[in-house]
């Protein structure tokens, strides 16, 4: 069966002097089947980082434009594969694609402080 490469940054808001500011806490690789849907990818990244498994999470990829897209649908996933592989064939014809994903894990909207 034909998969795709993906590497994962997590990315989590730390306290920095008085600061709160995203640091990259985890970056893995992994394979899924090679059409996936949202869900699987959703699924994949929750089994991949532990720390998912207990956070709501939003999912980016960057453009041709350094721009930050989100992935959160099917459709948004496939183009943003299509988008990825031919942004990459234009550098690199022979090296092997791996896509890049960045994952926030959302801060709750509501905490309670005693």
């Amino acid at each position: 069966m034909a998969t795709l490469s993906f590497k994962a940054y997590l990315w989590k808001e730390k306290l920095i002097k008085d600061e709160y500011i995203f640091k990259v806490i985890e970056t893995r690789i992994f394979k899924i089947k090679a059409k996936p849907c949202f869900s699987d990818l959703y699924n994949t990244l929750q089994g991949t980082f532990p720390d998912l498994s207990r956070s709501m999470f939003t999912i980016t990829w960057r453009d041709e434009e350094d721009d930050s897209i989100t992935i959160s649908s099917d459709k948004e996933l496939m183009f943003a594969l299509k988008e990825m592989t031919i942004n990459e064939k234009e550098k690199d014809i022979n090296k092997t694609k791996i896509h890049k994903l960045n994952v926030y894990i959302k801060k709750p909207k509501y905490q309670e402080t005693y």
